[in-house]
């Protein structure tokens, strides 16, 4: 017997996100987005989630695309298209080892 695959759990996907974005893996939350579009490209959920997981891996551009599809798939404005253009807008977090440490040695009268 031939089955129908199954329709993916987005909120099975949006905890995993989450657990990602809780241990620094936003390469992951794309990869699994990914897996999660291949089966139902046109979610918007979805898209949004891998463009924040996009923004979060400092892939801004490829987030700005996924916009402009969520966009089009809401025909205009939605809440997925708020929270990605905001997050785009904020850009990538800064890391530690994105942070440059100055170090400097003030001399005073004294020694």
């Amino acid at each position: 017997m031939n089955k129908e695959p199954a329709a993916p759990n987005w909120d099975d996907f949006r905890l995993v996100r989450a657990i990602a974005d809780a241990r620094g893996l936003p390469g992951k939350a794309i990869r699994l987005y990914r897996e999660a579009l291949l089966l139902e490209p046109n979610d918007v959920d979805a898209l949004a989630g891998q463009g924040q997981a996009m923004v979060d891996k400092g892939a801004v551009e490829r987030a700005r695309a996924n916009l402009a599809r969520v966009r089009t798939l809401c025909k205009g404005s939605c809440p997925q298209a708020t929270t990605l253009a905001a997050a785009i807008a904020k850009g990538p977090p800064v890391t530690t080892a994105q942070v440059g440490v100055t170090t400097t040695t003030v001399k005073t009268s004294n020694d």
